[in-house]
């Protein structure tokens, strides 16, 4: 949430900014004043370099996350971004004060009534501007926080920060029965099922922690599902996958019974292994599932290895981006909602107690258990790993309750629960700046409070 904190202040400041000296610039006095048309220079370069900062941070928040170098950075950004608020707030107190009126010898007389007071603001603009500024510039090249530097990293560096794979956790809900989605579970089945030419691209959306990868290996696993293809595949994707990588995953499982082939695909480079995918398949009805694709560039990438045939080619596409969903055959789009009440409450029964014969919750604890289902808020990543984690524990209301007060804690230290919160993090870090924002200022206000709009 750094970028959302940083741009919050940089956006009020950019308004302020816009507001004020835009007012205060088409006055006599502004021109004739020797401090205003400083402190208007000033502050219009300080709104140029946060403008650009603003960006940075917009594109480094997502790749740098959980680096001490990033954070600590980070702080100092607020530090100076706060004191430009500080600054700024006063200046545009001042420049009210002096253009509150239209009679030209009163606003003189209020400016040389202030104008010690301008004239400090227009110090501690030059500080910030030439120094503070500065100085974050210098930390950010002297410790490598660059753009191209993070990239870089990401890529080749085998010590620097990923994003996580996730998918060990996830294939490991999938063992759980699945709960909920009875409509779209058939309605995926059946577009398997249908017998139809060409190849066919079907998606699964929704946000993170709804249950897409739970769902669709589900129906991947389904015999009658195999059955009806030649050859299938089933790769998680992520945000930092490796198209050549990807592509030799894919093949491994399309050549599962090629031990030759197999071997040989180690390698191959690109090309050879698209050319090889394309051959294999050309006359073959086949089925890959892509899961957790972020972006479109990721399916253009790969897609020219499943041939366009009229065997009955199927892909399936899971993903939290509306636009990557957008890329499967026209009414071919699943999208995911959070469980209802009696859903989560028989999914948290069957994780929470299913080593008790009769898989339900015991009258003592049904308060706290619903207290404590109620923050996964319907979400089954959630309820799975929350109702794990509560059946080793005592089932005692003094163990329950000391639970339920932790939960925050526990979701951020407990290593049972933490990958959780990773998954759910994904979900604000992909959001657009403002929608952040949003997010970020409602976060504030109690859960319970209306908030009516203008």
């Amino acid at each position: 949430m750094a970028e959302a904190l940083v741009f919050a202040v940089l956006q009020k400041i950019a308004a302020t900014i816009g507001e004020e000296v835009v007012k205060a610039g088409t006055s006599k006095l502004l021109r004739e004043a020797s401090d205003l048309r400083k402190i208007r220079s000033n502050v219009i370069h300080i709104r140029r370099e946060f403008a650009v900062m603003q960006a940075f941070l917009r594109k480094e928040d997502v790749h740098v996350a959980n680096n001490e170098t990033f954070e600590a950075w980070l702080g100092e950004v607020r530090k100076v971004a706060n004191k430009v608020e500080d600054i700024i707030d006063e200046y545009a107190y001042l420049i009210g004060k002096i253009e509150g009126t239209s009679n030209y010898l009163k606003k003189k007389f209020r400016y040389m009534k202030n104008c010690t007071l301008l004239h400090e603001i227009n110090t501690q603009l030059v500080e910030v501007r030439g120094d503070q500024l500065g100085h974050l510039t210098e930390l950010r090249e002297r410790y490598g926080i660059t753009i191209w530097d993070v990239r870089r990293r990401n890529n080749d560096s085998p010590n620097a920060w990923r994003r996580p794979d996730l998918s060990a956790h996830l294939n490991a809900v999938v063992e759980a029965e699945v709960v909920g989605n009875m409509k779209e579970r058939a309605q995926l089945s059946q577009w398997l099922l249908e017998e139809e030419l060409g190849r066919v691209v079907i998606s699964v959306f929704g946000m993170g922690g709804l249950g897409k990868t739970t769902l669709v290996n589900a129906i991947y696993e389904r015999e009658e599902i195999k059955r009806k293809f030649d050859c299938c595949a089933c790769v998680f994707v992520s945000q930092s996958f490796q198209v050549e990588d990807l592509l030799r995953s894919i093949s491994k499982q399309i050549f599962a019974n090629e031990v030759k082939i197999k071997t040989e695909i180690d390698r191959m480079d690109h090309r050879d292994i698209v050319d090889r995918l394309q051959r294999y398949m050309q006359n073959k009805s086949y089925l890959i599932v892509l899961d957790d694709i972020w972006d479109k560039n990721a399916w253009l990438s790969i897609s020219h290895a499943f041939p366009v045939n009229n065997c009955g080619g199927k892909v399936v596409i899971t993903t939290q981006n509306k636009d990557v969903a957008l890329l499967a055959n026209e009414n071919s789009v699943i999208e995911l909602t959070a469980l209802s009440q009696d859903e989560s409450w028989n999914l948290f029964c069957r994780k929470t107690f299913g080593k008790l014969r009769e898989k339900i919750c015991p009258s003592h604890l049904v308060a706290w258990a619903k207290k404590i289902l109620e923050k996964c808020q319907g979400l089954p990543l959630a309820i799975v790993a929350i109702g794990s984690l509560l059946s080793f524990k005592e089932r005692t209301e003094r163990e329950w309750g000391m639970f339920y007060d932790q939960l925050s804690w526990e979701l951020s230290n407990n290593p049972e629960l933490v990958w959780v919160t990773n998954i759910l993090n994904l979900n604000y870090n992909n959001l657009p700046s403002y929608l952040k924002n949003c997010f970020f200022t409602v976060a504030y206000f109690q859960k319970i409070l209306l908030l009516k709009k203008k």
